[in-house]
Order: structure tokens, then C-alpha cells, then sequence
């Protein structure tokens, strides 16, 4: 379904986001995304960069356990461009505390509270 999707975007002249899959056929102006934990994040941004060097990433992350898990995501994201890859977008999921089927309405996974207020953690980005 994803590659049917990506080959139906294509005809809009726009890059496509695709997963990052060493192997498979992309093309030349497609975006990457990467998607891990937080505690595992170094090592898929690592293979994909080593397999696909000139690509556009796009880092999807998101860890729902531990305090420091913004400044984690941010730090590895910051590493792996600095080491050249070319990160073209970073997204934290989920972005807003919600429910979740497991934990319901207690579930602090999120960036910002249900009330969209910023966590504590977001003020020590750079």
C-alpha cells in the first residue's frame, strides 16, 4: 500500500516521504523516514545514512518512557546532521498528551499537556 501510495504522490511533482528501506527502489528526490525510539534512534539514522548518503531524512521519534526524552531526540537528531546527514525534518510522537488505549487519559507521552502547554523538557533545546 505505502509504495502504491508513493508512486500515485509522485505524479504531483512534489518529493514523497517513503520508508527507509536499503534495497528497495526509491526515487532520487524522495524523503526518508526514519522511525525508532528515542534509546534506539542513533543506530537506524546511522544504516540509513550509510546506505543512502545524499538522501533527505525525515526523522520520526517518539518515546513514552523516561524523563529527558525531548533533549534525547533533539541531541541524536543534532549528531546525525552534524556526521552529514541531511535531516530535513524531525517530528515527536505524539505531539499532545491524548488518549491512549492502554493508559486512557493518563498517558504523558506527549510534547505539550492536553492543555497544550509545553513541557518542561522543550525549553532545553537549542
Amino acid at each position: 500500500a505505502e509504495a502504491e501510495a508513493a508512486r500515485l504522490l509522485r505524479t504531483g511533482g512534489a518529493p514523497v516521504a517513503v520508508t527507509a528501506r536499503p534495497g528497495e527502489p526509491r526515487e532520487a528526490d524522495d524523503l526518508l523516514m526514519v522511525g525508532a525510539p528515542v534509546d534506539e534512534l542513533e543506530a537506524p539514522l546511522e544504516r540509513v545514512a550509510d546506505a543512502f548518503p545524499d538522501a533527505g531524512i525525515v526523522v520520526v521519534t517518539g518515546d513514552p518512557t523516561g524523563e529527558g526524552r525531548v533533549q534525547r531526540a533533539a541531541d541524536a537528531v543534532a549528531a546525525a546532521h552534524r556526521d552529514g546527514l541531511r535531516v530535513v525534518g524531525a517530528f515527536h510522537l505524539p505531539a499532545v498528551d491524548g488518549y491512549e488505549w492502554h493508559r486512557g487519559f493518563d498517558a504523558r507521552l506527549g510534547l505539550f499537556d492536553r492543555d497544550r502547554n509545553p513541557k518542561d523538557g522543550l525549553g532545553a533545546l537549542p
